[in-house]
């Protein structure tokens, strides 16, 4: 974690694919980093909230944090009256561009309303693709008729199959409110011609590597696996795939003897959940000690003017992420008051890649 007391000028101009620095210029009087929060009511102690880094004792601090496998990254305005604090998630990870790059391409941050966040639907949708006699765990958690998350994330989500007396497990990562660019592993067995073959569908992420296991011993490094071999019984079907960011493990259960207990990679018919979580901002304000969650209002995101390298500041890469003025709901946390009002923000993040 990193401080920043500086008054600079923001003089970047918005691109894609480009780093482009800001340079500070000591006698500015326009600081780079800041937040204007103006509010329809008297509640939060004045109509105006105005936090710049660097101007009356305002500083800001920049963090990275790891929340269910997504790196979030951690801003906080604050001097001795207001503290402003950002979370940036990561999104539409696994492509061969950055998060800078993937963010402004994206054009907006949706305000994250984490109370609101929730993900339900019965096992029974997922039951057929795993066969009978069959249990389920998420993050090694027993699920019953029930699957409901509150926190975006990336999941384990197991199937446990008992099979002619024996208990196969197989385990892959499930991506709760952010895009997949990995995919699934899809496969088909030919029972006449003992002929399997395997690959890994809708990945849109560039593969580096990719290894094929059959009850953990190799059997292939091919994009497309296909085997002839005269197996029996049930064996777990493991694919290990690079990407650049992450190396993603799939697994199904073959059944050699065609007696119907197969179980395919669950992810193939998990239910169609938004991408709310991609590029989501949480934002919450305290003042004279109190807590305000800022909010969407009618889901409005931020939509994005610029996002733009910055400086190195003790080793940390800091982007100038800053947005159009966007209307808000400040809501207390303790007496549940409302507020309307809007934000402008030029937050300061630092992203991994």
């Amino acid at each position: 974690m990193h401080k920043i007391g500086l008054i600079l000028v923001f003089g970047a101009l918005f691109c894609a694919c480009h780093r482009e620095e800001v340079m500070p210029l000591q006698d500015s009087s326009t600081p780079i980093f800041k937040a204007e929060i103006k509010v329809n009511g008297d509640t939060v102690s004045g109509n105006t909230v105005d936090l710049y880094a660097g101007v009356s004792g305002t500083t800001m601090e920049t963090s990275l944090e790891n929340i269910q496998g997504v790196t979030w990254s951690n801003s906080i305005l604050q001097n001795a009256q207001n503290k402003l604090t950002l979370s940036l998630s990561n999104g539409n990870m696994g492509t061969d561009f950055s998060y800078r790059e993937r963010l402004a391409f994206n054009g907006k941050m949706p305000i994250f309303d984490a109370d609101s966040f929730n993900v339900s639907f019965p096992v029974s949708q997922i039951a057929d693709l795993v066969g009978e006699n069959v249990s389920f765990q998420l993050d090694g958690q027993a699920v019953d008729n029930q699957i409901s998350i509150t926190q975006p994330g990336i999941y384990q989500l197991q199937g446990i199959a008992q099979r002619q007396g024996q208990t196969y497990t197989i385990t892959n990562d499930w991506f709760v409110g952010y895009k997949n660019n990995y995919g699934y592993l899809d496969f088909s067995y030919d029972s006449t011609n003992h002929s399997l073959a395997a690959q890994i569908v809708n990945a849109t992420a560039p593969k580096t590597a990719i290894k094929w296991f059959l009850d953990g011993t190799l059997v292939g490094e091919t994009t497309l696996f296909h085997t002839i071999e005269n197996y029996s019984g049930y064996k777990v079907l493991r694919a290990e795939v690079t990407y650049k960011d992450r190396t993603c493990s799939y697994e199904a259960l073959v059944d050699f003897d065609n007696t119907g207990g197969e179980a395919q990679d669950i992810r193939k018919v998990t239910p169609n959940i938004p991408n709310t979580a991609d590029f989501a901002l949480k934002m919450t304000l305290e003042r004279n000690g109190e807590t305000w969650k800022i909010l969407p209002k009618n889901g409005q995101p931020i939509l994005l003017l610029k996002a733009a390298y910055f400086n190195a500041i003790e080793g940390k890469e800091i982007y100038s992420v800053e947005g159009k003025t966007t209307p808000i709901i400040l809501k207390n946390v303790t007496t549940q008051e409302v507020h309307e009002g809007t934000l402008k923000l030029i937050g300061g993040f630092q992203f991994d890649d």
